[in-house]
């Protein structure tokens, strides 16, 4: 029998938790074969200073924060700036962008999206998920 070409569009809700968590990685490790630097913004900064997280290092509460700032609402922007030898320089990590990058892993990487919803995620699912966020696909590895 042969397979049908026609698909199924499915809508699924993913814990913004789950989707910072799955950052850390990308931060971590995942993406350092090319990102140079994060700059937090001062956005960031501002919800770090509003959160229940404000007393710890924004480094290591980065993920506790961007959850709760997407969970108050709040507006927040962190750039990712590519490694200088790189084609594509920089992209900021924002609500919108976070919203649109986690559909497009969803349809164009599902793999990569089922191991982030199903906590099987490791280095490359983070580097994916922050490179569909950051340039709305996979440009690098």
């Amino acid at each position: 029998m042969k397979q049908s070409e026609r698909k199924l569009t499915v809508s699924t809700q993913v814990p913004i938790e789950r989707v910072a968590d799955t950052l850390i990685g990308a931060f971590e490790g995942g993406s350092n074969y090319w990102m140079g630097s994060v700059k937090w913004g001062t956005y960031f900064e501002d919800a770090h200073r509003k959160s229940p997280f404000k007393d710890e290092a924004i480094g290591s509460v980065y993920s506790n924060v961007l959850a709760w700032a997407w969970e108050q609402h709040l507006h927040f922007q962190i750039k990712v700036i590519a490694d200088e030898e790189a084609d594509y320089q920089e992209g900021a990590i924002n609500p919108r962008s976070i919203q649109r990058g986690v559909q497009l892993m969803a349809r164009d990487y599902p793999r990569h999206y089922e191991d982030m919803i199903s906590e099987q995620d490791d280095a490359t699912t983070s580097d994916v998920l922050l490179q569909c966020i950051v340039y709305d696909e996979v440009v690098f590895g």
